[in-house]
């Protein structure tokens, strides 16, 4: 089994079956990440917060849902780490 390297872990996806798109990998069954990973992790997750909150204010309800599902996504991936999902001080993305 080969693995890809994606923004916010790696693909285990045979070649064959083609690249993950865009954000897919967060759904895929076959992304997996690891501690590694947890600062890029909370990092994309304050920026949907922010993206949710923007479309709060500009009305957008179904980009509000879009930013609060990959949202709870990225804090299900850090608790299956056993990471924190509030910025640590190590953390520089």
């Amino acid at each position: 089994m080969s693995r890809r390297n994606v923004p916010l872990g790696h693909c285990l996806r045979a070649p064959a079956e083609g690249p993950c798109e865009c954000d897919l990998y967060l759904r895929c069954s076959k992304f997996l990440t690891t501690s590694e990973y947890a600062p890029r992790l909370r990092a994309r997750l304050a920026r949907e917060q922010q993206l949710a909150q923007d479309a709060v204010e500009r009305g957008w309800p179904r980009e509000v849902e879009r930013h609060n599902a990959i949202a709870e996504r990225i804090r299900g991936l850090l608790a299956d780490l056993g990471e924190s999902s509030e910025p640590g001080p190590d953390d520089h993305c």
